[in-house]
Formats: structure tokens, C-alpha cells, sequence
């Protein structure tokens, strides 16, 4: 199995571990780009650019674009340390960031909008306003962010989700928050792209490979999970509500008062009781397509009903990767009467490679 050296922060769902894998699944395949359709934090889409594959990345969330534009379309990064430098001289002052996430004058013992200590989230506010203030291209720009919202990891004050924070003070929330390239990834320029799954412009271009990484069920919603890395990405200072104080758009208080991001609101069926509906219009659209899609044990659609449903588009391999062991094992094939048997107690990464 491969071994590629990739950059991300906490998410869930992050497909680190089984990267190798996801890599031995297609060695078989030629194909010179990939389409990876749910990017997050793009780690998928880092160990292909690293290969020498052109790495198309998608996602609806505005921080995935800005790790896509660091990790796969700026063609040099090191370029981008003089601004940083800047950033880390910069006096820090009370902002939107500071008001909402410091935590530090809440009388709630939980602590509302503890996320990260008063000395960092100046400097953030300082930063993220910086940023906007300089003549750069695009990518570059969304490149700076990204160094900024990786650098929360190393001092804020959570488990990694931004539900809740902790009731007090965590030992690396005392550290000074550094802005700083986190990685870079060399290999062929990418493409980055901010589109619903379903948007008709995936009906244009020739895609040799398509990896899905959808949701797996309505009980894990990734827009209110990381509200703040998207916040800060777009800097748009909007309302937030609550004791994790998220973007009123992206809460159940703004879902009953109307307010609601649109974007990720209709984003379903994936959300819905029928993903189904889903897998087939991504496999009707990219009708000359390889695909290969990770679906968990804990999925809306069971190991059974997802095999059969691809079926009906081609030849499905079937593998199974227990996490903690990370291996991966052929388990049946769509043209064969191999039974896919899981062991009891397990859970369980799958991989469903479709050809043509």
C-alpha cells in the first residue's frame, strides 16, 4: 500500500487512515484525473495530486475551497511566507472573531463561545481583516486563509467538532496561535470547485474518476459541526446564536425564523431517507466514469442495498477496511454469488469500486 504524506485538521469522517487504501483500490485502473466530489478537508485530493493525477476537488463548504486552493491549485506556496510573516507582527484587536469565540465573560460555567483564549482570537481577527486588505489573486488569498484556519487546531479549546467546547481550559489553548504554511503538495496543477453534487456543469468535461465521500446520515450535519471554519473563511461577521455560537444560518433557530443557508439546506437527498436517489444521479451523470465510493457500516443504506443498487450500473468490487487495523480486504464481487460478510462488532469502512 501506498503512503502519502497528506494535511488536514479534525473532521469527521476524515478519510486519513484509509487513504492507502482508497489508492490500492484503483492500481489497477489507468486514468489521469480524479474527481473528488466531497472533499473536505481534500486529503483524498492531496494524495492524488501527489501522485501525479490532476486532483479535482468539490465542496460546498467555503474552508474546503481555501484547503483546495493551498493544497491543490497555488502553484507555489512558499511564495505566500511574507505575508504571513506579516500576519504574525500584527497587533491583535477585539473583532467579530473575539467577540463571538474568546468565551472569556460568559457567568455560564460551560463557557458560551469558548473556542479559543482572548491573546489568539485577536490575532485572528488582526489576520483574517489583513488578508482582505491585500491585492492578491484569488487563490492566494483563499491560500492565507487556509493557513489560518489550520492553525486553530494547534490552540483552540474543543474535541475537534465546534457543537460545544470544553468547560475549562485545555493545556494547548494556552499556546500563541502561529499562522504558517502547514504542508504543501507537489504534483500537477488541480481544479477547485464550490458547486452542489448535482449542478449541471458536471454534465461538461470528461472525468476518468469519480470518488464519492457523501454523507452517511441526516444525524451528522458537517455545515454546523464546522461553522466557524466556513465563517471565517467567508468573513461575512454574521449573527450567531446558541453557546457554540453558530452563523444563525446554519442553526435550528434560524431554520425556524427563515434564515437559512440555502446551499446546504437543499443539498439532499443525502440528508433525506432516500440516498439512493443520489448514487443514481451521480451515476447517470458521469456515465463514462470509474467510480469509487466510501460508505460506512453506520450508513442511511445498508452494505446489501448499496452493493445492489451499483450493481445495476456495472462490475462492483467490494472491500471492507476495519479501522483500527486499516485493512483492506476483497470481500465479493457483483458477478459472482461471494457473500459480503463483515465480522460482528466491527465498524467498518466500505469501498464500492464501479466499472463500466
Amino acid at each position: 500500500m501506498v503512503n502519502i504524506k497528506t494535511y488536514g485538521i479534525p473532521y469527521m469522517g476524515s478519510k486519513k487512515k484509509i487513504i492507502p487504501s482508497i489508492h490500492d483500490a484503483l492500481k489497477d485502473i489507468e486514468f489521469d484525473n480524479i474527481l473528488d466530489m466531497f472533499t473536505g478537508t481534500t486529503r483524498v485530493a492531496q494524495s492524488f495530486r501527489a501522485v501525479g493525477k490532476v486532483a479535482i476537488a468539490n465542496d460546498l463548504s467555503e474552508a474546503s475551497q481555501c484547503y483546495g486552493s493551498l493544497f491543490l491549485e497555488h502553484p507555489n506556496p512558499i511564495s505566500l511566507q511574507p505575508y504571513l510573516d506579516q500576519m504574525n507582527n500584527l497587533k491583535g484587536y477585539e473583532g467579530w472573531f473575539t467577540e463571538n469565540y474568546h468565551g472569556d465573560t460568559s457567568n455560564d460555567e460551560r463557557g458560551d463561545g469558548r473556542f479559543m483564549q482572548y491573546k489568539n482570537t485577536i490575532k485572528v481577527d488582526a489576520a483574517r481583516d489583513f488578508i482582505d486588505t491585500l491585492n492578491i489573486d484569488d487563490i492566494s488569498r483563499k491560500s492565507l486563509i487556509a493557513c489560518v484556519l489550520f492553525s486553530f487546531s494547534k490552540v483552540d479549546n474543543t474535541t475537534g467538532q465546534q457543537q460545544a467546547y470544553l468547560k475549562e481550559w485545555c493545556d494547548r489553548s494556552y499556546r500563541d496561535i502561529v499562522f504558517e504554511i502547514p504542508g504543501i503538495i507537489v504534483g500537477p496543477i488541480g481544479r477547485v470547485y464550490n458547486v452542489d453534487c448535482f449542478d449541471d456543469r458536471w454534465t461538461e468535461g470528461e472525468i476518468d474518476v469519480v470518488y464519492l465521500d457523501p454523507p452517511y446520515s441526516k444525524n451528522v450535519w458537517y455545515p454546523s459541526y464546522y461553522h466557524i471554519y466556513d465563517s471565517v473563511a467567508k468573513w461575512d461577521k454574521p449573527p450567531t446564536v446558541g453557546k457554540a455560537r453558530r452563523r444563525i444560518d446554519r442553526s435550528s433557530i434560524g431554520k425556524k425564523q427563515g434564515i437559512h443557508d440555502e446551499k446546504f439546506m437543499n443539498n439532499n437527498p443525502w440528508y433525506s431517507s432516500n440516498p439512493a436517489e443520489g448514487f443514481v444521479h451521480l451515476l447517470d451523470t458521469f456515465a463514462d466514469s470509474t467510480f469509487l465510493i466510501s460508505y460506512s457500516s453506520d450508513s442511511a443504506l445498508s452494505k446489501e442495498e448499496t452493493f445492489d443498487l451499483l450493481s445495476s450500473f456495472g462490475n462492483v468490487t467490494f472491500y471492507s477496511i476495519e479501522h483500527k487495523t486499516n485493512v483492506l480486504g476483497v470481500l465479493g464481487k457483483s458477478t459472482s454469488e461471494n457473500k459480503i460478510i463483515t465480522p460482528k462488532g466491527k465498524v467498518n469502512e466500505y469501498l464500492y469500486l464501479v466499472q463500466r
